[in-house]
């Protein structure tokens, strides 16, 4: 039950402009909402849980990949507790990746470097 999430209405409409920029898939743009959204400084909020269910379906499995017990450490470790397996992805993934992506607009719109900047992190790893 906990392996799919959908997104909300405006998630799928930043996804969806940023991907006719970007070419970058919804999996991958939501490990950077994902991103975005845990090195906030403020916790999730009550109403970062609140959002509709009318945007994409992401599955687990595509989002994850084989990090999967790498991410759901992250975000316990942002919860500061633990957290159900049920629960996870549907519903602490899904309030990082909406969260996430109202950042990810904020970035995409006022600086258009941020995938210049996204694509030579890796040449400093």
């Amino acid at each position: 039950m906990g392996n799919r999430l959908r997104t909300s209405l405006h998630t799928k409409k930043v996804f969806d402009e940023v991907r006719n920029i970007s070419r970058l898939q919804p999996f991958a743009l939501s490990k950077i909402a994902l991103a975005l959204s845990i090195r906030m400084e403020t916790p999730l909020s009550e109403e970062d849980f609140k959002t509709d269910n009318e945007g994409l379906e992401l599955a687990r499995e595509t989002v994850c990949g084989p990090y999967d017990s790498l991410f759901s450490m992250v975000v316990c470790e942002d919860a500061g507790k633990a957290i159900a397996d049920s629960e996870i992805f549907s519903t602490y993934f899904k309030a990082h990746i909406d969260r996430g992506a109202k950042e990810l607009e904020k970035e995409f719109r006022y600086d258009k470097r941020l995938f210049r900047r996204l694509i030579g992190l890796k040449d400093s790893i």
